[in-house]
């Protein structure tokens, strides 16, 4: 049985959200600065394989990660209003679309792998691994949606969501099962006939608001 009530769900579901927001921008940011700029879209592929198995091993209804998806919209819209940039801007748009498409893909992955087998190792491991190949290479369909066409590597026509694909899907296949497990461990925790549980309880009605105000403050803050 899930110990969760339906306010502390849609609470975590509503702090992956937060977290993922606050990671497209910190990761794209620090990034920029590196020789392997280039890999960012790959980094944040497996980033968001962590957060939403973490929120899934937690909650165990994916419903509630949508919550997930509509919070990172908001942090992206924030971000693009406190950067100036217009909703078609390269920066906005595209990552916009693959924020919608990993979701998706993850969604389409969990609902067609056997739940037996997902609860083992490799079977998570394996859920990782499809959802970063089906999220990459869609990718380059981006053009037909926001009419900006996917970043290319240097001197070719070959999608850098393609190009490095080997790395966002090793990647997924190490971060979707650790993020799982993290998520499964805090339901234990909480299902635990035990005062410590008790306690957790009580004082996440208060730490998980206060994690997402603390996350959109950061946001915020780093543009300005």
């Amino acid at each position: 049985m899930n110990p969760l009530n339906k306010s502390e769900k849609i609470w975590i579901a509503v702090v992956v959200g937060a977290v993922w927001g606050l990671a497209e921008a910190l990761v794209g940011m620090y990034m920029r600065e590196t020789p392997v700029y280039y890999l960012t879209g790959s980094i944040m592929t497996g980033i968001v394989a962590l957060l939403l198995a973490f929120g899934y091993g937690a909650i165990r209804q994916f419903r509630f990660l949508f919550i997930s998806l509509a919070v990172v919209v908001l942090f992206k819209g924030l971000d693009a209003w406190l950067l100036h940039l217009p909703a078609l801007h390269g920066s906005v748009g595209n990552p916009l679309f693959a924020i919608v498409l990993e979701i998706l893909a993850l969604v389409l992955v969990v609902n067609i792998i056997r739940p037996e087998f997902k609860s083992k190792l490799h079977g998570q491991a394996l859920t990782g691994g499809l959802y970063a190949l089906i999220a990459v290479s869609a990718f380059p369909l981006v053009k037909y949606f926001t009419g900006l066409p996917a970043c290319v590597v240097k001197g070719t026509i070959y999608p850098l969501s393609l190009y490095y694909s080997p790395f966002a899907i090793g990647l997924s296949m190490l971060t979707y099962p650790a993020g799982y497990f993290l998520g499964e461990r805090l339901a234990a925790l909480l299902s635990a006939e035990k005062p410590v549980a008790v306690t957790l309880h009580n004082r996440l009605r208060f730490l998980l608001p206060g994690t997402v105000a603390a996350l959109l403050g950061i946001a915020i803050l780093i543009r300005l």
